[in-house]
């Protein structure tokens, strides 16, 4: 069989060409790869991107208003959102009668009436989680879809806060991109961070201690939001077993000149307030032991017994410029009552009572004692029960030691 030349070129070519792919295999691969990285582009581009948002001043509390934003942008086809809204709800709770607009980013109303969001409140053991639909009645305009691929759209959702903490996280999970109106097609969205909002917050702390004649309790602060410019506080306590002694408070060794406070109001059923202001706004760096309450036992403690003493801050005052008061839990110390033991005459405590006891009354009387008599000491000199130390006292003391009277009657 005779072959033509032409056929003989043609199939030179072929195996020419056949040697070259089989000598340079990465061009094909190269080929492979192009094609299957282009659907993965494109599911990317419509994924698009979401993320929370927080409106508004970070320096919140207690009834203010905390906007929740979620914004949905770069998406080349969207149709409507689906997911969940997870937050503490001991900390917030969803603003009534609110509603939910859908809007361009920046805030511009043009062009979303078709567009309405409903969030469904849905109660579990340690959060509420919202139902977050956003579904258009009809077709999606072309400026929706322009704001998506572009700036983007929000919905707006307000919480009001219950009480300060130090921060508060929301999670916005379980979310569907639709693609259809029909809201058969969609796509999800992973990978949302958590919007961690920054509460206010005044926290105080008050030790146990141990009482005889007088208590007092330090008030510290442990932790404090900047801005505070002053705070009242109730504090509660056993009328049955307590007294408050207002002469023996005082500002502790932390207040520093800044704080002082401005007025006590006693009530009849164990509660006093004491309101606290500041020469100037208070940082996170003011913190430590700011007030000394005092109490007295009421009557006689025969035996060592224990109270509690509640202290609740009831409002705070921020700077001139942003008023916000807000609510704190109620911390509480215990106060334990000890019997106060002495011997009267016997102030030296040495079991005998002589002329070193009646040197050392004397001394006090005239304020040379170094350090001062105790509260056991006052006591034991306090002969005839006056509530006070003079030189009758003294006299009683001496009539004993010589054996004049037997006894102390009060």
């Amino acid at each position: 069989m005779k072959i033509r030349k032409k056929e003989i070129a043609v199939l030179l070519a072929f195996v020419m060409l056949l040697g070259c792919l089989c000598n340079n295999p990465a061009s094909l691969r190269a080929e492979e790869d192009t094609e299957t990285a282009q659907p993965t582009e494109v599911e990317e581009t419509k994924k698009g991107k979401i993320e929370l948002l927080q409106e508004g001043s970070s320096n919140l509390g207690a009834g203010d208003t905390l906007q929740v934003k979620v914004h949905i942008y770069q998406m080349d086809v969207f149709a409507g959102l689906e997911g969940t809204l997870t937050y503490d709800k001991e900390v917030l709770e969803l603003k009534e009668g609110a509603e939910f607009p859908v809007i361009p980013y920046p805030e511009v109303k043009d062009g979303t009436a078709n567009w309405k969001a409903s969030v469904t409140p849905s109660e579990t053991v340690n959060a509420d989680i919202l139902k977050v639909e956003w579904n258009g009645e009809a077709d999606p305009e072309d400026s929706d879809l322009a704001a998506a691929q572009n700036n983007g759209l929000l919905i707006t959702i307000p919480f009001i806060l219950k009480k300060p903490v130090t921060s508060q996280n929301i999670s916005l999970t379980g979310v569907k991109v639709f693609t259809d109106k029909e809201h058969q097609d969609s796509i999800v969205a992973d990978d949302i961070p958590p919007l961690s909002v920054t509460l206010n917050e005044l926290e105080f702390k008050m030790p146990d201690v141990t009482g005889y004649e007088k208590i007092l309790i330090p008030l510290n602060i442990t932790k404090i939001s900047a801005g505070v410019t002053g705070f009242t506080i109730s504090v509660s306590f056993d009328k049955d077993k307590l007294v408050y002694d207002i002469s023996s408070q005082s500002l502790g060794k932390d207040a520093d000149g800044r704080i002082s406070w401005q007025k006590i109001e006693t009530g009849s059923d164990g509660d006093i307030q004491l309101k606290f202001i500041s020469s100037e706004q208070l940082t996170e760096q003011d913190t430590g032991e700011i007030f000394n309450l005092a109490f007295k036992p009421k009557g006689t403690v025969s035996a060592a017994e224990t109270t509690k003493v509640t202290l609740k801050v009831t409002a705070v005052d921020y700077a001139v410029s942003n008023p916000t008061p807000f609510y704190l839990s109620s911390t509480e110390c215990t106060v334990t009552l000890s019997p106060l033991n002495f011997t009267l005459g016997d102030v030296s405590d040495d079991s005998q009572i002589n002329l070193v006891d009646a040197v050392m009354v004397l001394k006090e009387i005239r304020g040379l004692n170094n350090p001062p008599f105790t509260e056991a000491q006052k006591r034991a000199a306090d002969i005839d029960g006056d509530g006070q130390i003079t030189l009758m006292d003294v006299y009683r003391i001496m009539q004993y030691y010589n054996g004049v009277i037997k006894t102390f009657s009060r």
